[in-house]
């Protein structure tokens, strides 16, 4: 895994139904929620396929094959 990148709050949209929220940038991270299609989130960082935001007042990551910069 390649170290995180900082991506300085970058607003990204949903482009999927339901996009899992996991507490590391993995598939097999522990499963933390969902976002539905349309959400925005302000992306922190990036590690490889994955972006990190703020939820609940924790990193986590989603998959980002299933994000677009808005």
């Amino acid at each position: 895994m390649s170290n995180p990148v900082l991506e300085n709050g970058q607003l990204y949209e949903v482009t999927i139904d339901k996009l899992n929220i996991r507490n590391k940038p993995k598939k097999n991270g522990e499963l933390l929620g969902s976002l539905s299609k349309g959400e925005r989130i302000s992306v922190l960082a990036a590690s490889g396929d994955w972006k990190a935001f703020l939820y609940q007042d924790k990193l986590a990551w989603v998959f980002s094959k299933h994000l677009k910069a808005v």
